[in-house]
């Protein structure tokens, strides 16, 4: 009788093995200096594309196309690491590393939430949930890039 409980686990398992596999990037590692800025303009134009899309319900399923874009570079940008953590002292490093991919992981996790919002059909909620996404965008950048 213990086995009927597990079962009910069995369709998240078969859910998580179709999410794609990202591998943790080791800070120490070489890394293309080109990677994470090329994966973050792909985010900022899906965010565009979203903002525009998402004001009218006969473009749902560009919004929805322009979420899966965002959500998979920002899983692509959280095991990068910006270019500014080797300018910092090797002390200073893992904090800075750990916020970074936390933040990345607030803003992968709203873009989840605007796809929701999206799918129930409550435009009010997607539509806050973008902004939030393109609010979070400056203060990152000012904290995790160079020139700010």
């Amino acid at each position: 009788m213990r086995a009927a409980p597990l079962l009910l686990l069995l369709p998240l398992g078969l859910a998580a093995a179709r999410l794609p596999v990202v591998p943790h990037q080791d800070p120490a590692a070489a890394q293309d200096p080109d990677l994470l800025p090329d994966t973050m303009l792909e985010l900022e134009s899906a965010l565009k594309k979203l903002r525009r899309s998402i004001r009218k319900e006969e473009e749902d399923a560009a919004s929805l196309a322009s979420l899966q874009r965002i959500q998979e570079a920002a899983l692509r940008c959280k095991t990068l690491v910006p270019a500014l953590a080797a300018d910092l002292p090797e002390a200073e490093r893992p904090a800075f590393l750990r916020a970074y991919r936390r933040e990345m992981a607030a803003f992968l996790e709203k873009a989840v939430a605007c796809e929701i919002a999206l799918l129930d059909g409550d435009r009010e909620k997607a539509r806050a949930l973008q902004k939030a996404l393109a609010d979070m965008e400056t203060p990152a950048h000012e904290r995790f890039t160079a020139d700010g």
